[in-house]
């Protein structure tokens, strides 16, 4: 079976590429840092998904992973890149006739938090987000996935992620930032109760798989969760298991830190767990990613 993963190169793309390639899948990457013809086990295109022309040259592929997102702050860019770019690999995948198109959304489009846990039916209250232009395109390319869904009859799945870890980091300077303070024994300061559901790209991956051939997984949303990190007591664990002298607490009343630690995001995965049959040891996931989070510490 030939996989196409637009964005194979980055984060959660090279997690899932490699998963994929491991399985004994014809893994084929587009992602613009590519070099040279192959890249670990797994053919790498150089390029974008806007560019229709990469896109036709690849040829008959069975299923299609589209992580490619550009995070720029400009909404021209951000338009040209993410949603001419989406369309352009929706458009393809329905005239090759794909088995399953999925695509990779995040948990910014809830906006803010009005009822715990996040249901995939909660407000999309994307001027809210606290990063809102992100918030927006990615609930433009779900509303265009829909619409190939419902127009030209492309099999689509959707994942819904708050955060994500690998067996390698946890991606993001506000968490290498954290993670500095605690190799210091800095004070850290987090907002009451908050934290969110994380998910290990191993777990991203076998979802990802799974929906390849769930007739279940065919037009639905899902939120995805590997287990529910509280700040307060993951820090503590880390610390503890550093031997770092940070004192790390809680603060009431009004967060003026940074906005990705803000809130409680906690994401209903019960949908996941009943449609696709996947639920996952959010123990062992919690524990291999302190393990994780220590090694990125020494490495600091």
């Amino acid at each position: 079976m030939r996989v196409l993963v637009a964005g194979g190169l980055g984060f959660l793309g090279k997690e899932v590429s490699r998963y994929l390639a491991n399985k004994g899948y014809d893994v084929i990457v587009v992602d613009p840092a590519a070099e040279g013809s192959y890249q670990e086990n797994f053919m790498t295109i150089k390029g974008t998904i806007n560019n229709p022309n990469i896109l036709r040259d690849i040829g008959k592929v069975d299923f299609i992973v589209h992580s490619a997102w550009d995070f720029t702050e400009d909404l021209g860019k951000s338009i040209s890149e993410n949603l001419i770019g989406s369309a352009n690999l929706c458009e393809w995948a329905a005239s090759l006739g794909v088995k399953k198109f999925v695509f990779y959304s995040s948990s910014v489009i809830y906006g803010i938090p009005i009822r715990i846990p996040i249901t995939e039916d909660h407000p999309l209250l994307v001027e809210k987000s606290r990063a809102p232009l992100h918030a927006l395109i990615k609930l433009y390319v779900e509303k265009l996935l829909f619409y190939y869904y419902y127009q030209k009859s492309l099999p689509i799945t959707i994942f819904r992620i708050w955060w994500s870890y690998s067996d390698y980091r946890a991606p993001g300077r506000t968490y290498r930032d954290i993670l500095s303070k605690v190799k210091r024994g800095e004070k850290i300061e987090v907002p009451m109760n908050a934290g969110g559901s994380i998910v290990y790209t191993g777990d991203l991956a076998e979802a990802t798989e799974t929906a390849f051939y769930k007739d279940e997984a065919v037009g639905e949303i899902f939120n995805i969760s590997s287990f529910y990190l509280k700040w307060v007591d993951v820090l503590k664990k880390i610390a503890m298991k550093f031997g770092s002298s940070s004192e790390i607490s809680e603060v009431e009343g009004e967060w003026k830190g940074p906005g990705f630690l803000e809130g409680s995001w906690l994401l209903d995965d019960s949908k996941l767990r009943n449609k696709l049959g996947l639920s996952f040891n959010s123990i062992e996931r919690e524990n291999r990613f302190i393990e994780v989070s220590q090694r990125m510490l020494n490495l600091l």
